[in-house]
């Protein structure tokens, strides 16, 4: 009877590895994430972001600057990453205006139903870096750009420096002699992302209808079990300082009295079309102290606020050059943030950090920044996997994916992101963290009754190569799993109990 409860406990396993991930909520209470049978959730991902046509990734073959195909997720999975923000472009969906481009949709439901077979989950990102071409950046469509912008565009820099194409774009190698934030700040740039928020001429309404468009695509792809949501748009910088320096420079302020108004209008739109899914958030780009939302857009089970921690102490390929100074900025940054998140009571994901090399310094940062993470069960996404043609980062070359420029793996940096966690818990966590000196990993929680169990993921191949459960109190069992090394499921002996485990590498 023993073997033939295990059997049926390692085939319910393999069978929920690809197919029992949905309905993922937030509780408001805690502000983590809560599947359909009860247990917490924790998301360790990826950024997935190709910037140029035709706006994803290559998938045909195994590239390691470009592709993502079967062997990118499967290696994904193996080094227990279980999730992925996508890039959904504005200009790629609707090139023209009110002309929707469906077949790029199919490519990108492609990437989710692969990812589904590792069973990684995805939600969908309407990327933007400066907003357009035009101003040496990416995401939305050229015919958004109205008649009060792109007139006197790169002022107040010199303009003599930005010869252009054909099309009338800047040349990428011009706009590569300044760091692309720096966009941000001309008088043309900022004034165009107000257009947008402020819906001048009816933008907003566009943008939000667009991602009602998706929403209803996405909606009715009912066998997608791994499906998470929309993140709104990224990095949004606010109006412009031209205009409204106060409201800019106070980001609080502009926080409340522009983006939630925006941002209500197009959650609006993508939960009346698809009303269980998830909705990410961003303060401003520029909101550094955390000045954060005052208030919630009315359904925080289904709200995330999306927030970036970098820290900007760093040499060009991406060292940290003071290891001090960015600990003091990781901690302010990730602590304003997770403050706000509890404040209107609401999910929270780390949704970009990173960039960095492949070297000791740099998995000190990601050590330290993940163990912040840790501390409040916070979900993450590395930026990012590949260097997918990403034309605007401010990294060196190799300091964004986990390939260098030659396709060589940078095995210490996805050693360190391929840390320890527990991705699924059945009870109340107190205690989910990884210690990358001493190689261990301690797990508490109060075990609860749910259908499905706790499953955690020890990396076999860079942390625990000869592991010991040297402590398993109020556990019946521990089953690993046989088609993934290192992720094991536990069986709690009694809910209501303490559980504790320890993990160590022998």
């Amino acid at each position: 009877m023993r073997v033939q409860m295990k059997l049926v406990l390692l085939i319910s396993l393999t069978i929920c590895l690809s197919y029992c991930e949905l309905n993922v909520k937030v509780d408001p209470k805690t502000t983590l994430f809560v599947d359909q049978f009860n247990r917490t959730r924790v998301y360790h991902g990826l950024n997935v972001v190709y910037k140029v046509f035709p706006f994803y990734p290559p998938n045909n073959t195994f590239d390691p600057l470009n592709s993502f195909v079967e062997k990118d997720a499967r290696d994904l999975r193996n080094w227990g990453f279980n999730s992925i923000r996508l890039f959904m472009a504005w200009e790629a969906f609707e090139p023209v205006r009110q002309q929707y481009n469906y077949t790029y949709l199919g490519e990108l439901q492609k990437i989710v139903e692969l990812c589904q077979q590792y069973n990684i989950s995805v939600f969908l990102d309407a990327h933007q870096d400066v907003y357009n071409r035009f101003f040496c950046g990416e995401g939305m469509p050229d015919w958004t750009i109205m008649d009060n912008t792109n007139k006197t565009f790169p002022y107040p820099l010199p303009k003599n420096f930005l010869r252009r194409d054909d099309q009338g774009y800047p040349l990428i190698e011009d706009c590569l002699k300044v760091g692309f934030s720096t966009y941000y700040l001309t008088k043309d740039g900022s004034q165009q992302g107000e257009n947008l928020f402020l819906n001048y001429q009816g933008l907003a309404d566009d943008f939000a209808n667009m991602w009602g468009e998706v929403a209803k695509y996405f909606s009715k792809l009912t066998h997608l079990t791994n499906f998470l949501g929309y993140e709104i748009i990224n990095e949004p910088f606010g109006v412009s300082p031209w205009n409204h320096f106060l409201d800019w420079i106070w980001p609080g302020r502009g926080n409340n009295k522009y983006m939630l108004p925006f941002y209500q209008k197009v959650a609006d739109k993508i939960w009346a079309n698809h009303p269980d899914s998830m909705v990410f958030y961003e303060p401003t780009v520029v909101d550094y102290l955390s000045g954060g939302f005052s208030h919630n857009l009315g359904h925080p089970e289904k709200e995330v606020l999306s927030y970036h921690v970098y820290c900007m102490a760093v040499n060009p390929v991406g060292d940290p050059f003071s290891r001090i100074l960015c600990d003091i900025l990781d901690s302010i940054f990730i602590g304003g943030k997770e403050k706000n998140v509890q404040k209107i009571h609401v999910g929270g994901f780390l949704t970009e950090f990173g960039a960095l090399s492949n070297s000791t310094k740099s998995a000190e940062e990601l050590d330290y920044l993940l163990d912040k993470a840790d501390n409040h069960l916070r979900s993450w996404a590395y930026w990012q996997y590949k260097g997918y043609a990403d034309f605007t980062t401010a990294a060196g070359p190799g300091s964004e994916g986990f390939y260098t420029e030659d396709g060589q793996l940078q095995s210490n940096k996805v050693k360190h992101l391929s840390r320890p966690y527990a991705q699924a818990i059945c009870g109340e966590v107190q205690k989910s963290k990884f210690n990358s000196n001493k190689v261990t990993y301690e797990l508490i929680y109060v075990s609860g009754t749910c259908s499905e169990q706790t499953e955690i993921y020890l990396s076999t191949e860079y942390w625990f190569t000869n592991l010991k459960f040297e402590k398993k109190e109020n556990i019946k069992e521990i089953i690993p799993n046989a088609q993934l090394p290192g992720y094991f499921t536990i069986i709690a002996s009694e809910p209501n109990k303490k559980v504790h485990l320890i993990v160590k590498n022998n």
